[in-house]
């Protein structure tokens, strides 16, 4: 599906505008505001990073501690405190209840004095984003991944991620949605999630929400029938979601199979089970540092939601989305190797970690029954679920409860029709509401084409403007 590229234009003006006001505070304005947090003791500033969302500074004091202050941009960022309220209620938990490697939280807030809006502080991770590491072109954002990386490293880094995995999976929350904190230190999800999803269908498609002020959900098949009517929404209510009558039939369709599919996707057993899960979980959010421990830089989009999402198998293991799999020959064999290692060594991990929590069933002063011992083993693991959400086409379902542009990719609906678990049968619409859609549809791009059609003419205008005074200078 397009971008509404007036939409994202609006948005990018809003984001130059607070480069703008960033350019007119570099220097004393900036540092001033840090040394605030550290008893005002002299800061510069040593580097920036501009990432998808947000701007990051990092800053050096005199005795070389080093900090990164981050803003999220707006224009990137849709609904900007409330995405900080949401990062931080992970981030507070992973810190005091996980033994997951994250920055330490130096200070944050919803406004700073300078106008920069929401802003988050943290201690500076000397290394290299992993994708930095991997990539055969770091410069390029869908640049494959390189064939000369190091086994023995790119053990290291598996194990650590499975083990991340493996802690998020022990820790249950009782909804879906977002974990906020309050101020006596308690965790609760108490509002729906701010997905990425979400936040790319209002920046590039013009589709506001509020839904993630609503209650949060109590199962999986009510949040997983929530996405589909969300997808549908989206198609619905972009201008230009749709290319001409046979794109907007194709893309009812899909979204009508979706909502009929889902509970065949479900897992049963873990209808009511939610762990944490972030949807940009990928080795950009990751820095490898000089002692080869890996850390998890960057929570953003992260929120409570169904485990059968964090037992998919990680669709990061070559770089690309899995919708861009069918454009580089081989790049879906290189995955299934690279999962076969992954898995593997996931294994081992989560068998390490059955060996110790027998020995501390055993070892614990209260004393554990053979019951509970035995139980701990009979739970079906991660890992097997994990091989079986490939095997089942749970892995390829969640590609389609996450993608928003890319919903209606052809490789992705291949492989959904190709799972085990997929039907055959298709879905029946009323033809009057099929043709009184596509009408519907392509009116609406009629409006949408004429608006843009004059909102280029008019840029070409003041671009056509600026040579000229760039010609009498």
């Amino acid at each position: 599906m397009d971008f509404d590229e007036i939409a994202e234009a609006s948005h990018e003006a809003s984001c130059d505008a607070w480069f703008d006001l960033y350019n007119s505070l570099q220097g004393a304005p900036l540092s001033k505001f840090v040394s605030r947090f550290r008893d005002n003791q002299p800061c510069w500033q040593q580097s920036i990073d501009c990432g998808s969302f947000n701007f990051c500074c990092r800053f050096a004091f005199v005795d070389g501690v080093q900090w990164m202050l981050r803003f999220p941009m707006p224009g990137k960022v849709m609904y900007l405190a409330e995405q900080v309220r949401r990062e931080l209620g992970p981030k507070k938990y992973i810190l005091g209840e996980t033994n997951i490697r994250t920055p330490k939280l130096i200070a944050y807030g919803m406004e700073d004095d300078l106008g920069l809006g929401p802003f988050v502080i943290t201690e500076f991770i000397k290394g290299n984003t992993l994708d930095k590491l991997w990539k055969e072109n770091p410069k390029e954002p869908r640049s494959g991944l390189r064939s000369d990386i190091d086994e023995k490293v790119q053990e290291i880094v598996y194990r650590q991620v499975a083990n991340i995995l493996l802690e998020l999976a022990e820790h249950k929350f009782d909804r879906i949605g977002s974990l906020l904190f309050d101020d006596g230190g308690s965790y609760s999800v108490t509002a729906r999630p701010l997905t990425l999803k979400m936040n790319e269908v209002a920046r590039v498609g013009g589709v506001a929400n509020d839904d993630h002020l609503k209650a949060p959900f109590e199962s999986t098949t009510d949040y997983f029938n929530h996405v589909g009517q969300q997808n549908l929404d989206h198609l619905l209510k972009q201008r230009n979601s749709v290319d001409d009558a046979d794109d907007a039939r194709r893309k009812y369709i899909n979204r009508c199979l979706f909502q009929a599919m889902t509970p065949r996707y479900i897992s049963k057993e873990h209808n009511d089970v939610f762990t944490l899960f972030c949807d940009d979980f990928r080795p950009s959010n990751f820095i490898l540092d000089d002692d080869l421990k890996l850390w998890w830089i960057d929570l953003e989009w992260t929120y409570a939601a169904p485990y059968q999402m964090l037992y998919s198998p990680p669709r990061w293991l070559v770089l690309q989305n899995p919708c861009r799999w069918s454009e580089i020959p081989g790049l879906m064999d290189l995955f299934k190797v690279k999962f076969e290692i992954f898995h593997g060594i996931l294994v081992e991990e989560e068998s390490k970690r059955l060996l110790t929590a027998k020995t501390d069933a055993e070892s614990c002063e209260r004393g554990a029954s053979e019951l509970e011992i035995q139980n701990l083993s009979l739970k079906e693991s991660f890992s097997s679920l994990m091989r079986k959400s490939m095997a089942d086409g749970k892995f390829w379902y969640h590609e389609l409860v996450r993608e928003s542009f890319d919903f209606d990719d052809e490789f992705l609906w291949k492989q959904i029709a190709e799972s085990s678990t997929s039907s055959s049968s298709g879905v029946e619409i009323p033809q009057e509401e099929l043709d009184s859609f596509v009408a519907s549809k392509m009116a609406e791009l009629r409006e949408y084409e004429a608006v843009h059609k004059a909102m280029m003419a008019e840029a070409d205008k003041a671009e056509a403007g600026k040579a000229k005074e760039a010609q009498k200078e």
